[in-house]
């Protein structure tokens, strides 16, 4: 009696110890999708293990994440907060109408996709400056100050921290905001004629304030 008892204690050890290896194994390939990482990877290995009823449009999100340069993560993550879509915890009928919500005025999951990737990156170049409108809806997913006054309201801290718990529950790793886009071709001469005329601005300030 006591060697079944022990072989099937050995078992159930040696299920949760393969058990917990190929959790690690997911976990060290969540990594991957790091908005650092300048080579983003494909959305498709995530899509087919977490959401598999989303794969007809890996290659939709793939083709704008290489166009735009926009992290694969942030916009899986942006889709799953705004409509449900990739858990299918969605109360909406249609949620591959609207993916993101009311963050795109367009109708389609491709039309939204590509409205809203193309935003983040107007964004990500307008966040050189360290401030956002007030209104701007995405606001809350760069490290920029918005302008004095603004309503408690609008300041978008309660999104922000709501995002940064859903980001790391579905990949495992802290979601930054500063460094989010990675440097593609694509608005290449606006992000250095931005960062130039930060660099300058910047110049202008120290010496205005070194002369006080």
């Amino acid at each position: 009696m006591q060697r079944i008892v022990h072989f099937f204690v050995l078992m159930m050890l040696f299920t949760s110890t393969n058990t917990f290896a190929a959790n690690k194994a997911i976990m060290m390939n969540t990594l991957e999708y790091r908005c650092e990482n300048v080579e983003q990877p494909s959305s498709k290995p995530y899509l087919a293990y977490y959401s598999p009823h989303m794969l007809q449009y890996a290659v939709d999100i793939d083709f704008v994440v290489k166009q735009t340069g926009v992290c694969t993560s942030l916009l899986i993550a942006l889709m799953e907060q705004q409509s449900g879509l990739i858990r299918r915890h969605s109360p909406l009928r249609k949620p591959w109408v609207k993916p993101f919500g009311d963050l795109s005025k367009k109708f389609g999951f491709v039309a939204q996709l590509v409205d809203v990737a193309k935003k983040l990156r107007e964004l990500k170049n307008r966040s050189y400056s360290g401030y956002m409108p007030a209104d701007e809806a995405m606001a809350y997913l760069f490290n920029v100050k918005l302008p004095v006054g603004t309503p408690k309201r609008l300041l978008q801290d309660g999104k922000r921290f709501d995002f940064q718990m859903l980001y790391r529950d579905m990949f495992m790793h802290e979601y930054k905001p500063t460094q989010y886009l990675h440097s593609s071709d694509f608005g290449l001469g606006q992000d250095l004629l931005l960062r130039s005329w930060q660099f300058r601005q910047d110049m202008v300030g120290s010496i205005f304030a070194a002369a006080r």
